[in-house]
C-alpha cells in the first residue's frame, strides 16, 4: 500500500487518531457535571490568590466520564486480542502497536476531558480542545515516524503524548490568561447559559439579540479561531504558493481545522440543558410578540448548526479560493483547484450529515459522532485515496512519498 503523507509509521498514527476520535465520540456531552475549580486570577486577597471550589449540581460527572470511556477501550482491547490471535489480519506485528497507540490516546482523552471540564469548559469547547491536541499529537507521531530511523513505537508514543500534554496545557493557559485580562473567574457563564426568568417577552429575548441564532462563543473559542485563521494564512503561503507540490497538506489541514472547530460547536452548541431551558421561554415570547422578525432571534438548534458550519466552511475555503484567483491561468492552478474541490466536498458532506442529525432531533453528542465519522470517511477517501493518487500520477499534485510499485504489488 502506498504511503502518502503519513510517514513510515502510518498504522501507528492511524491507531492514535482512531483512539482519540472514538473517545471524543464516546464522551460527547456528559449528563452530569464535574465539580468546578475556580481560580480568580485577576485579584488577590492579602497577597494570596483566591480559589473557590464549586460543587456539582449533578454529581457523578467523573463516573459518567469513566463509563463512557469503557466502550472505546473495550473495542480496542477486543481488536487487539483478535489481531494477536490471528483472527482478523495477518502481520499482527504491525497492527498490535496501532491498537496500543489507540489505548494510549483514549487515556489521554480522558485526562484531557477531565481537566478541561474541571475548570469549567463547556462541552463544545472541551471537545474542540481535545481534538486540537489529538490532531497535533498525531501529526507529531506521523512526522517522527517519517524522519527518525530508530526509537521504536515507545519513543513515538512518548513524543506524541508529550506533545498532547503541551498543547492541552497551552490551551488551558490561554483560558487563564483571557480570564486574567477581563477580571472574570476562570469559569464564567456563557451568554444564554441561564435564561432570564421574566414575565416580559422583550426581557426574555433581550440577551439573544438580532443574531441570537449564533451559538454562544467563549472568548477562548474566539481566540482559538483567530489563531487558526492565522495558521491558515501561513499554510496558504507555504503550501499553496511557495511549494505547489504540498497543496494536499493544506487541504488536509483545512479539513481538520473545520472538523475540530465547527463540528463540536454546531452539534453540542450551548449544551442540551441550556437548549431545553430556552425552548419554553422563546416559544412564549415569540407567541406574545407576534412579529415575524422575532423568529430570527430564536436559538433554534438547526439554525445554530447551519450558521456555525457555514461560517467555518467560509473560513477554511477562502485562502485556497484566493490563491485560485491569483494563480488563474498559471500551471499550478490545477493542483489548487483540486484542493478547493476536495475541501469543499469534505465540508459539504460533513455539514449535511450534521444538519440531518440535528434536524432528526438527535442529541448533540449523537450529531457530533455522525459528523466526526463522516469527516474520517471523507479524509480517507479524499486525501490518501484514489483521487489524489491519480492526480499525483498525472503530475498535478506530486507527493514526496508515493510508492507505486508497492501499491501495485498490494
Amino acid at each position: 500500500m502506498a504511503s502518502v503523507c503519513l510517514g513510515a509509521e502510518p498504522t501507528l498514527a492511524c491507531g492514535f487518531a482512531g483512539g482519540m476520535l472514538a473517545a471524543v465520540i464516546g464522551i460527547g456531552e456528559l449528563p452530569a457535571a464535574l465539580p468546578r475549580w475556580v481560580g480568580l486570577v485577576a485579584g488577590r486577597q492579602r497577597g494570596w490568590w483566591r480559589f473557590q471550589w464549586h460543587p456539582s449540581a449533578l454529581p457523578g460527572g467523573v463516573g459518567w466520564l469513566a463509563v463512557r470511556l469503557l466502550w472505546p477501550l473495550a473495542g480496542l482491547l477486543a481488536g487487539g486480542i483478535a489481531v494477536a490471535g490471528g483472527l482478523v489480519v495477518d502481520g499482527h506485528e504491525e497492527a498490535l502497536p496501532a491498537v496500543f497507540a489507540g489505548v494510549v490516546a483514549v487515556c489521554l482523552v480522558g485526562l484531557t476531558a477531565a481537566s478541561l471540564l474541571l475548570v469549567g469548559f463547556p462541552a463544545a469547547d472541551a471537545a474542540t480542545a481535545t481534538l486540537v491536541s489529538g490532531w497535533v499529537a498525531t501529526a507529531v507521531v506521523a512526522w517522527r515516524g517519517a524522519v527518525s530511523s530508530g526509537g521504536g513505537t515507545g519513543m513515538l508514543l512518548v513524543s506524541g503524548g508529550a506533545t498532547w500534554l503541551v498543547v492541552t496545557g497551552s490551551l488551558l493557559t490561554l483560558q487563564i490568561w483571557l480570564a486574567s485580562r477581563s477580571g472574570d473567574p476562570v469559569v464564567g457563564a456563557l451568554p444564554r447559559a441561564e435564561p432570564i426568568r421574566s414575565s416580559r417577552a422583550a426581557d426574555r429575548l433581550a440577551p439573544i439579540g438580532l443574531l441570537g441564532i449564533l451559538p454562544a462563543c467563549s472568548a477562548w473559542r474566539r481566540s482559538l479561531r483567530a489563531v487558526t485563521m492565522g495558521l491558515l494564512l501561513v499554510g496558504m503561503v507555504g503550501w499553496l504558493l511557495l511549494k505547489p507540490g504540498t497543496t494536499a497538506a493544506f487541504g488536509l489541514f483545512a479539513s481538520l481545522v473545520f472538523g475540530s472547530l465547527a463540528i463540536p460547536l454546531a452539534t453540542l452548541g450551548d449544551g442540551f440543558r441550556v437548549h431545553r431551558g430556552w425552548q419554553p421561554l422563546v416559544a412564549t415570547a415569540s407567541a406574545a410578540d407576534g412579529l415575524w422578525w422575532t423568529s430570527l432571534t430564536i436559538p433554534d438548534a438547526l439554525r445554530q448548526a447551519a450558521v456555525a458550519l457555514g461560517g467555518h466552511a467560509a473560513v477554511v475555503l477562502w485562502p485556497p479560493l484566493t490563491v485560485l484567483v491569483v494563480l488563474f491561468g498559471s500551471p499550478g492552478v490545477a493542483a489548487v483547484g483540486i484542493v478547493v474541490l476536495l475541501v469543499a466536498g469534505v465540508t459539504v458532506v460533513v455539514a449535511a450529515g450534521c444538519l440531518v442529525a440535528v434536524a432528526a432531533t438527535a442529541r448533540g453528542e449523537t450529531a457530533q459522532g455522525v459528523g466526526l465519522c463522516l469527516l474520517v470517511i471523507c479524509l480517507w477517501v479524499a486525501f490518501p485515496g484514489a483521487v489524489l493518487r491519480k492526480a499525483a500520477a498525472a503530475g498535478a499534485v506530486p507527493f514526496e512519498k508515493v510508492d507505486v510499485e508497492k501499491s501495485g504489488q498490494a
